[in-house]
């Protein structure tokens, strides 16, 4: 997108398209609309989720890692902020398949954690 510009819809949004002729006299595909009306409240839904489930998951498996670097509390203060930024972004970014890929991980990784 470039600078300073303003665009109807976001990068990575659901459009319905329409064949449309331009001011210069050319005819082209031109995005009409938003394919979902409640995509963007969608996004934000599942970013919220991350947020909250986040630093439950950054907890339970990164807090040994972070032991490592920072001692003591500072290790679960960094595993809840680091969880929960981290589901945030891919939640808001990837939707469903964030929620899809945490839970086939967390299945894999799960009963070894706690026996290990």
């Amino acid at each position: 997108m470039p600078q300073g510009e303003r665009w109807q819809f976001r990068p990575g949004e659901f459009v319905e398209y329409d064949t449309r002729t331009f001011a210069d006299g050319t005819s082209g595909l031109a995005a009409t609309r938003i394919a979902v009306p409640e995509y963007r409240q969608y996004r934000i839904t599942h970013a919220v989720c991350g947020i909250l489930l986040g630093p439950f998951i950054g907890v339970y498996f990164f807090k040994v890692f972070f032991l490592y670097i920072f001692f003591g509390n500072w290790s679960v203060a960094v595993a809840l902020v680091s969880g929960g930024v981290v589901m945030g972004v891919c939640s808001y970014l990837w939707g469903e398949r964030a929620w899809t890929y945490t839970s086939e991980w967390v299945r894999r990784w799960w009963p070894l954690y706690i026996w290990s």
